[in-house]
Formats: C-alpha cells, sequence, structure tokens
C-alpha cells in the first residue's frame, strides 16, 4: 500500500516443475515474494483500483527478471 510518498507491494510467485511419468511426480516446488517499492510523484495518491493494476501488471512485469534467475 501507499507509506507516505512510496507505494509498497509484495509480490508473490509458485512455480514448481513435474517430470513426464504417469502420472507425473512433482520434482520440486517453489514459492517466493519480493517487496518492492516505488517513490511516488509529490501530492499523488493512486486509488485501490490503480494499485491493484500495478499490483497485477507492471509490478509483476518488474520484478520477473529477478525471480526468474
Amino acid at each position: 500500500g501507499v507509506i507516505s510518498d512510496q507505494l509498497v507491494l509484495d509480490i508473490a510467485f509458485e512455480m514448481s516443475s513435474t517430470d513426464s511419468a504417469t502420472p507425473p511426480t512433482t520434482l520440486f516446488e517453489l514459492s517466493f515474494e519480493f517487496r518492492v517499492s516505488y517513490k511516488l510523484a509529490a501530492g499523488f495518491v493512486p486509488t485501490d483500483e490503480q494499485v491493484a493494476a500495478f499490483a497485477k501488471g507492471n509490478a509483476v512485469f518488474n520484478v520477473w527478471s529477478y525471480a526468474r534467475e
């Protein structure tokens, strides 16, 4: 959410991998989270809808390069 002049978001990812057997066997599962903060322009207070849209789109895109490593 908005803290002072920053938008702070927790972006979570869950991933798993299976083999090609029938039935498939889970090889591994990962679950991790990044906390990111964005400085807001002076006086700008985003609506809840704007925060939700940013968290589901831009923020995930911005964090993905770190998550895939």
